[in-house]
């Protein structure tokens, strides 16, 4: 097998052998409401970009197409469930590709590979037919082709990039902030690298306004649905009237100190390592002393510009969940899944460099 097509023969294994895995006994759990509101809506799609499904519940337009699709091929009430398995195995392969332009090593892409695979949250959130899982993809091919980008200096992978963030807007109601959010990591660190030339940013910026074209079109027709919708999700239409005031909201101690205390609650490693009663752990006991380690070796790596995504992007994914109230949101932060994974393979790649330093470079002739 060439040695080219070989990391993307091994990304479809592995995608495959998720698929087969998360597709087992998918019954056994009964369907949830919020399923069911979905699935009920999708048998009878509205031509809507942005969907309600019953009430003040509105969905974003990826998952419930998923549903749609998936419901046409195959009808029953688990049609939603085996779209979201199919993208949970996307990830899989995703996530080794991206290991391995990130490592350049198979061991530590695998590693992370793996340690999501059999991640409970993502396990969890890949067998229910709710949108929680499909940000992840998104995130994962902007970090594959923004590697891409930082090892060749193309500028259709910048593009590419920035265009995956913006489509992965349209993904669960915490992706528009987490999206902006990793949008500016990525800007602000293309900048502080040297790599900021105008092109490149003027690219970035207008392939990710591309994608938001049709939101905007979309408010534009439909001003009436703001509210229930990225109002709630992203920005209130008070603070978008008044930016000021919107500042000043953000800013306001209480605020703060609300969703500070929610952001702690979903990063706290006595909840995202430890089960509670019948409640499983989001994360696996075994991957936290590699994340630790990961830790390490991303600061030690620092200022590198890899490193200092997955570092940064690890601590920002979660941030856009606590705007919504919600403890334990890790529904609402399952982009953090893909950096923590990464963060595995980096403890994966400290190891072997351990056990095996390189060796080091050539003595200059005088």
């Amino acid at each position: 097998m060439s040695i080219h097509l070989r990391p993307f023969v091994t990304a479809c294994l592995l995608a495959l052998a998720t698929l087969v895995y998360y597709s087992l006994d998918l019954r056994r759990e009964p369907v949830g409401p919020d399923e069911a509101r979905i699935l009920s809506a999708a048998q009878t799609p509205p031509a809507a970009l942005l969907v309600n499904v019953g009430g003040d519940r509105w969905v974003q337009p990826l998952g419930f197409y998923a549903t749609t699709i998936s419901h046409r091929l195959s009808p029953g009430f688990f049609a939603g469930r085996r779209a979201r398995v199919v993208v949970a195995a996307l990830n899989v392969g995703l996530i080794l590709l991206v290991g391995l332009r990130l490592y350049s090593h198979w061991a530590p892409a695998l590693v992370a590979a793996l340690i999501l695979i059999f991640t409970p949250a993502h396990y969890a959130y890949g067998r229910l037919g709710v949108d929680a899982v499909y940000v992840i993809p998104f995130i994962l091919i902007w970090l594959y082709a923004l590697l891409g980008f930082i090892q060749n200096d193309r500028p259709m992978a910048i593009g590419l990039a920035s265009a995956s963030l913006g489509l992965g807007v349209y993904s669960t109601p915490a992706a528009p902030l987490t999206m902006a959010f990793l949008w500016l990591l990525m800007m602000v660190s293309l900048w502080a690298a040297g790599r900021g030339k105008l092109s490149t940013l003027g690219v970035a910026a207008g392939s990710f306004m591309a994608m938001l074209v049709p939101l905007a079109a979309w408010f534009y027709l439909h001003p009436a649905t703001y509210l229930d919708t990225y109002g709630r999700w992203a920005i209130f239409a008070a603070h978008l009237r008044n930016p000021i005031d919107g500042v000043r909201a953000f800013i306001n101690t209480n605020t703060l100190g609300t969703r500070a205390s929610a952001y702690w609650g979903v990063i706290d490693p006595s909840y995202l390592f430890f089960a509670r009663g019948a409640a499983a752990a989001p994360l696996l006991m075994v991957s936290a002393p590699l994340i630790i380690a990961g830790v390490v070796r991303c600061a030690r790596l620092v200022p590198q510009t890899a490193a200092v995504l997955i570092l940064v992007g690890a601590a920002i994914a979660p941030l856009a969940g606590s705007s919504f109230g919600e403890t334990h949101y890790i529904g609402l932060a399952l982009a953090l899944l893909p950096f923590v994974a990464l963060l595995a393979g980096h403890g994966v790649d400290l190891v072997r460099h351990l056990i095996a330093p390189p060796p080091p470079p050539p003595a200059e002739e005088r």
